[in-house]
């Protein structure tokens, strides 16, 4: 895939209609550095450079903290009230359904790597656990109201957790709710598939939502590798960020980890992928197009001379 497009070197994320956007910074620089409030501190201390291509967010939802330009992570506090993250949580205990994680695009069990449990919120599950479905739909609508019209709204009010069937749509991969047990982590790893793997599947990753349903006071914080960052679970907050470009290729700068839980925490995670679909590429047999280029290079008189004859002994 190719590299996303950079935007010129005076422009920065900002708010405009409500949505994250590119505008010149000479525009922006007085919004992003001033207080938000009375007593509070600028939202942004500075306006470097910005990426396109990146998925657009509602800045004036209650609670945005952006806490990297480029690549974007904001945090959202207060996303979830406390009696719907601990819904979740009891509605995830009663399931019965947690089993070992496995690491995202393969499935494979490694110990080593990841080593939580996790309940994937499967049809099965909304039918056995109905008690899960009201806190999963109000914590979906804050979803939406985050990132606006561009997601699909039918997958998400009906519950359907389909891959997207086209680059134009933007859909829930399956949801999860994960557990850390004292001593638990998961390794650096990204999100974005690898390219083998999201053509194999047929879509990409755009967009991490991670929900804290717990505190967390020691250890368990989600710490990006590259950027020098860490976010520390508190109940109901969210962590937002994209681990892939609009043209399919995943960033490497989002690598991140969850960090052990410290002895007597535990963590308590709500996972959402959004995710986009690929344009499939048609197959190439090889010995035709091999063929078809020998011919078009005869015919523009481009062929290799014909090699001579051996001598005949």
């Amino acid at each position: 895939w190719p590299a996303p497009q950079l935007s010129s070197s005076n422009s920065c994320l900002c708010r405009c209609s409500s949505f994250l956007v590119v505008q010149t910074a000479s525009q922006v620089l007085q919004r992003a550095t001033a207080p938000v409030g009375p007593g509070s501190t600028p939202l942004l201390h500075s306006v470097p450079p910005s990426m396109q291509g990146f998925l657009s967010v509602n800045l004036q939802h209650p609670g945005v903290r952006v806490q990297n330009i480029d690549p974007p992570v904001l945090t959202v506090d207060n996303f979830l009230a406390p009696e719907t993250c601990d819904a979740l949580i009891h509605a995830a205990k009663a399931s019965g359904r947690m089993k070992q994680s496995g690491i995202g695009g393969t499935g494979d069990l490694k110990d080593d790597i990841r080593t939580s449990s996790t309940l994937a919120i499967t049809r099965e599950v909304l039918q056995e656990c109905p008690n899960i479905k009201q806190p999963l739909q109000q914590l979906l609508d804050t979803a939406v109201q985050l990132l606006g019209d561009q997601l699909d709204k039918s997958a998400i009010q009906s519950m359907q957790f389909v891959k997207p069937s086209g680059p134009a749509q933007l859909a829930p991969e399956l949801p999860q709710i994960a557990h850390y047990l004292p001593g638990q982590h998961f390794s650096s790893h990204e999100d974005g598939f690898p390219a083998n793997i999201a053509l194999e599947k047929g879509y990409q990753r755009r967009a991490t939502l991670l929900v804290y349903l717990n505190d967390v006071t020691q250890g368990g914080a989600t710490k990006f590798d590259h950027l020098e960052l860490g976010v520390q679970p508190q109940k109901g907050k969210a962590l937002l960020f994209f681990p892939s470009f609009s043209g399919g290729r995943s960033d490497a700068r989002t690598l991140h980890n969850a960090e052990d839980a410290a002895d007597g925490c535990e963590k308590w995670v709500f996972q959402l992928w959004l995710c986009t679909g690929l344009q499939r590429r048609p197959p190439i047999n090889a010995a035709h197009a091999a063929a078809q280029q020998l011919a078009e290079a005869r015919k523009a008189g481009q062929a290799k001379p014909k090699r001579l004859n051996k001598k005949k002994r």
